[in-house]
């Protein structure tokens, strides 16, 4: 990786197998060794099960969304 382009960004994605991209609604971050995803403006259809795979290292996140 060249000088100061900082760390690649961990693929992000939902339990479908599809990647999440930096938009509107997701915010990607690294801040240190930490990934973070944001996301914004949180409805019914965003429960479910995210995954971040950073240097072969898979992580499972279980997001429950409930109705006000």
């Amino acid at each position: 990786m060249p000088a100061g382009m900082g760390h690649p960004q961990p693929p992000w994605a939902k339990e479908d197998g599809k990647e999440l991209k930096a938009n509107e609604k997701y915010e990607l971050q690294i801040v240190g060794k930490r990934h973070i995803l944001k996301i914004h403006n949180v409805a019914m259809e965003d429960a479910g099960t995210y995954q971040c795979t950073c240097e072969g290292d898979k992580m499972l996140y279980q997001l429950s969304v409930k109705g006000m």
